[in-house]
This record gives C-alpha cells, structure tokens and sequence, in this order.
C-alpha cells in the first residue's frame, strides 16, 4: 500500500499528515483500505510511508485479531510509486496486489482480479471508464488485453475512455520491468506500458466506484461511496466534511467545506451561496486553521493550516499556512 509522497495537490489537509491518515466518519482512509482488504481475504501487509507522513496507524490499531501482519516501509523521498515498490521487494511474494490507500472498496477489486483468467501476464490494471480522463492515465486495449498507457494524455478515443483505477495486480515478474524503467514519478506507467508492449499486461473492467484523491473535493466520493451514493444534509442546513476534532460554531451555514484535523469556525460564519455544485470546488479549512466569527467564504477558496482569520472577514483566495487575514 502505497502512503507516502507529498500530496501537495491535497493542500491544505496534506499540511500535517499524507492524505490517506485523514479521518472521514471516525476512521482514516489508510484503515478502511486495510479493512476492506481483509475482509476480501488478503493476510499480509507492506505500507510503504515517508518520513513526513509518520504513520498514525499500527498493527495494533488495525483490526486487532483479524488482519495480518502489517510491516512498514520508509521512503525517505517522494521518488514515485516504481521507487516505493522496489523499496520493499523483498517483503513481497510472487503474488501481490498494489494499492492506493484512499481506495477504501479495494476489496472488491480484489475479488474481480482473483475471478480474472491467468493468461501470464505480469500485470492487471483495475479501470474504469471516465469522463474527467485528463486527470489519470488512459488505457488503450484489445478487449482484456491492455496495449497501452498514456499518463494524463492530451486527447482521447472516446469521451469516456478506461482509465487506471491506481489498483494492480502484480507478479514478481513486474519487478523487473520496474528496475528497467528509467527513476522518474512516471516509471510506474513506463513499466506498465513496456509490459503491455511485451504482450504481458491485462486489464480489469471494475464495478467497483473509483475513488481517486487527489484533491480534497474528491473526498465527496469517499463520503458517496460509504451513504449509498448519496450526501448527507443538504443546501439549507449545509454539506460538510468534518474531521472529528474539528469544531464549528453555532449558526453557521456552510455548504460543500471540508474541515482539517483541528480546525476551528466561529459562529455565523457562511461560504458563499453557489447555483451549483462542484465537488472540486469545495471549501476547505486546514489543520489548526481558526477562522473568527460572521466569515465569508468563497467558493473553492482554501485556507492553509494553522491560518486565522479574523472576525467578520471575506475570504476570495487561498490563504497560505499560518497567514493572518482580515
């Protein structure tokens, strides 16, 4: 399970913790992933981590009793996923799955790769189609066969092409292509796609949601995935994701915001009315931010950790980690 890197596109919830420690509904996505892939069967566990992202999770937290061993890897740079894999190749076995830790239904996906055919590849891609397609990297394939990979491509076949899901399934064998594959952030797709040219890499339709995180809006999916497609509240008396250690205050009326670890809202604060939603518009108030009383705030805007702002204010831009403004 792949928790380390930056995530500097999940500014301002990265601030303090890699994405996958942040909590939703009481539990860190890191902790679904891993239950949810117990539940499906697998035993064992490498989570592969940066020095940054200090790991919130232990063994004994976990599903005590019931999960398998958890070891943990360090990459001590973010040098991409080929790099964080390679770190710990010698925990692997010959067969294995690698996993985004924000994909919290990864079970699923374990089951259809487990129903898939063996046809000798070293390599299954989970994917699905998407109409947002620029953001991932594009498949091209001959039914189960996959023939290609593009990573965030400037043009597509169709308006919703298959895209990678961030969820393989690997044999040993893989590792070579990822030792040949030239040390960048995008060797992990390189290798992929020279496996593919070698008539070696398979795709796998999922029926799974694909759940990615790059941003924190995407966490509206999360939130989707785990209230049967629905979000709960609405407009009037406002959408919000809150960590549990968040506190807001009374009579506020904020719709699609997210709040951080921490975060404090002083009361009769509101974000600005919008005519429709965007998930990647949302509002999010980072780590320890503290925001004063009768705030408004505009769409999309983010405020950085341990940021203030001050009574009464209105907020347009984002507001950097331990900015004070108004």
């Amino acid at each position: 399970m792949l928790a380390a890197g930056e995530s500097r596109r999940f500014w301002p919830l990265s601030a303090k913790a890699h994405k996958s420690l942040f909590h939703l509904e009481g539990m860190s996505l890191l902790e679904r992933t891993l239950r949810s892939l117990a539940e499906a069967g697998v035993g064992r566990f490498v989570v592969v981590q940066s020095p940054p992202s200090a790991a919130a999770v232990r063994p004994s937290d976990v599903l005590p009793g019931t999960i398998g061993p958890i070891a943990f890897v360090e990459q001590p740079e973010p040098a991409g996923q080929a790099d964080a894999v390679l770190r710990c190749a010698d925990l692997l076995p010959a067969d294995f799955l690698l996993v985004q830790p924000e994909s919290i239904n990864a079970g699923m996906m374990a089951a259809e790769f487990a129903a898939a055919p063996d046809d000798g590849q070293v390599v299954t891609v989970a994917v699905t189609p998407r109409a947002d397609w620029q953001l991932y990297a594009v498949v091209e394939h001959d039914g189960p066969v996959l023939t290609a990979i593009v990573e965030k491509p400037a043009t597509a076949p169709e308006p919703a092409p298959l895209c990678n899901m961030g969820v393989y399934h690997l044999r040993s064998g893989f590792l070579d292509y990822l030792r040949a594959a030239p040390p960048d952030p995008y060797a992990m797709i390189t290798a992929v796609g020279r496996a593919a040219a070698d008539g070696r890499a398979r795709i796998t339709r999922s029926a799974a949601d694909f759940l990615p995180l790059k941003y924190p809006g995407h966490l509206w999916g999360h939130v989707r995935s785990l209230h049967a497609g629905e979000i709960p509240g609405d407009a009037r008396r406002g959408r919000v994701i809150g960590s549990e250690t968040a506190v807001l205050g009374p009579r506020c009326r904020l719709d699609n915001a997210i709040l951080g670890a921490g975060a404090i809202v002083g009361a009769d604060c509101r974000t600005a009315p919008v005519e429709h939603w965007d998930d990647l518009d949302a509002v999010v108030v980072g780590p320890g931010a503290s925001i004063g009383s009768r705030v408004t705030l505009g769409r999309g805007v983010r405020l950085g950790a341990d940021s203030v702002v001050r009574d009464g204010a209105t907020v347009d831009a984002d507001v950097p980690d331990g900015a004070v403004v108004g």
